[in-house]
């Protein structure tokens, strides 16, 4: 919520983040389309292996897969349940995950590698917890962030290197679906529609940040920092916020949206931006701490619908964009 007097934006706590499964380390938490709390957990001694990156021309890329397959866990902490999902052994890296509303799993590496024709990662997951069977397929390179809509569709967001090409893609590789931009794909890895398309309005260069309402995807995405907002028939429509640049988490209502910080800011800097008609206004700056009082330093933010959420071994906390603009 946000002091009016101080402008002051505070994130609540939700809840203590789970106790580490044995034989378990954390990798990474994040939160569902849906709101639920998510860990996810590697067996002991391979949490290196799945950030592991590697050296090309002086320059250091991320491994899209492990050598070897691994066990992984995911908690899954909710408002009235919480409970564990054992996943089958991936070789997964840099992950990327979500709930689908029946409870199947989606994973992503963050990365895939075309090698050939037949030869490439096919880094997208579906894992069924009751039936115990998994589908694979191919979700492209350059992946930024990813989730399920209320219509169990998968929306994929990517930075440049998927959008134009890295890991054998474009060259000397056909087009990946990362050139896209924005992607949405059906719960078989299907491609329904894409951003980046013949006869779009704008050209996605890069999506910084990308917001699942399940009714609908807003994504703020650099090509002269741009906002769209997709509805449930594809139909997507621009917005201009302006002279604000550089955010990577959003929440957004009826009332407006509040971004994390722009560039060159420090982590605890705010803005909100509310509706005025069918454009935004000017944005307001707020000063972000947790409720006991710390500061945010460099805590990574995610956006869910109205919600932005700071979650991991700390905990996990939430603002409330309804509260900043008044709204009940």
């Amino acid at each position: 919520m946000i002091n009016k007097e101080t402008g002051q934006l505070t994130f609540e706590r939700i809840a203590d983040a789970p106790d580490v499964p044995k034989g378990f380390e954390f990798v990474s938490a994040s939160v569902s389309s849906g709101g639920d709390g998510l860990f996810l957990y590697v067996a002991r001694n391979y949490r290196n292996d799945v950030f592991e990156t590697f050296s090309h021309n002086g320059a250091h890329f991320p491994k899209s897969k492990m050598t070897d397959d691994r066990p992984f866990k995911l908690a899954v902490v909710g408002e009235f349940a919480s409970y564990e999902i054992e996943l089958p052994p991936f070789k997964l890296t840099f992950p990327l995950y979500d709930l689908f509303e029946d409870g199947r799993v989606l994973l992503a590496a963050a990365r895939a590698a075309w090698r050939g024709c037949e030869d490439y990662d096919r880094n997208g997951f579906v894992f069924d917890p009751v039936q115990g069977t998994l589908c694979n397929f191919l979700l492209g390179d350059g992946i930024e962030a990813l989730g399920v809509d209320s219509e169990n569709r998968i929306w994929v967001s990517y930075f440049d290197e998927g959008v134009f090409g890295n890991f054998g893609w474009n060259s000397p590789g056909p087009e990946g679906p990362g050139s896209g931009g924005l992607v949405c794909f059906d719960a078989d890895g299907t491609v329904l529609w894409q951003f980046n398309r013949d006869d779009a309005a704008d050209f996605m260069v890069d999506c910084y940040a990308m917001n699942i309402t399940r009714s609908e995807i807003w994504a703020y995405y650099h090509s002269d920092f741009n906002l769209c907002r997709i509805d449930g028939r594809f139909l997507p429509r621009l917005f201009d916020p302006g002279n604000f640049s550089g955010a990577t988490a959003f929440a957004v209502s009826n009332d407006g949206l509040v971004f994390n910080r722009q560039y060159g800011e420090d982590s605890d800097c705010f803005h909100a931006l509310r509706w005025n008609g069918d454009r935004i206004a000017t944005p307001k700056a707020l000063k972000a701490t947790f409720s006991d009082g710390r500061s945010l330093d460099s805590s990574e933010v995610l956006g869910r619908g109205r919600f932005l959420h700071i979650i991991g071994p700390m905990g996990w906390f939430r603002a409330d964009v309804n509260e900043v603009f008044g709204a009940p």
